[in-house]
């Protein structure tokens, strides 16, 4: 009885980690959706107006949105390797939440999957620390600073959030990894 109710909640565990990885997908999806129409904005956010806060700091010519987005060249590429990238990400995460349902937490295939998690989240930052360097450089060389330190500060922001994911992936490996251990060590013990 004891057992049938421990894979119950495991199971029930396994159900809601499954649609707490939807709503975060649909979450991300909107966030990403926002973050597109924020790009689209950004010449009309750093014309003269909007930067009178700074006195006249960080001097620039009228950003138009040709300009913009052949400045931006190429971004729309990358957002797709990312966004394929997050894909992949949510599905090993569903294979965790599979084994958490199977009564199997403790699994090299966690292991397994939290270690790819890792991986995808560290190139996930290095695309956006790419990013940094290919768009905040051509903006500065083009005369936009405040276009730079915009999509700067965003694309850091993101780097640092998946290179945060990746260490918390990584932790996470290593502890079901040594549960699994210890797992082993109390089965062979019995």
């Amino acid at each position: 009885m004891e057992e049938k109710n421990i894979k119950s909640k495991q199971h029930k565990l396994s159900v809601a980690l499954r649609i707490a990885t939807v709503v975060l997908a649909g979450t991300g999806a909107f966030a990403y959706t926002m973050l597109h129409t924020f790009m689209r904005a950004i010449p009309y956010l750093t014309s003269d107006e909007m930067w009178k806060v700074f006195d006249g700091k960080m001097q620039q010519k009228v950003l138009s949105v040709e300009t913009w987005n052949t400045l931006m060249r190429g971004n729309t590429f990358l957002s797709m390797v990312v966004f394929a990238l997050v894909l992949v990400f949510f599905g090993c995460f569903q294979r965790i939440c599979k084994e958490i349902g199977n009564d199997n937490s403790f699994s090299k295939e966690n292991v397994k999957n939290f270690n790819v998690m890792m991986g995808l989240s560290t190139e996930i930052a290095v695309i956006y620390v790419l990013r940094i360097v290919i768009y905040v450089s051509r903006c500065l060389m083009a005369s936009y600073p405040r276009a730079a330190f915009i999509i700067g500060v965003l694309y850091l922001v993101f780097a640092i959030g998946f290179i945060t994911l990746a260490f918390m992936c990584r932790t996470l490996s290593r502890l079901v990894y040594n549960a699994y251990e210890m797992k082993n060590e109390n089965d062979l013990t019995i």
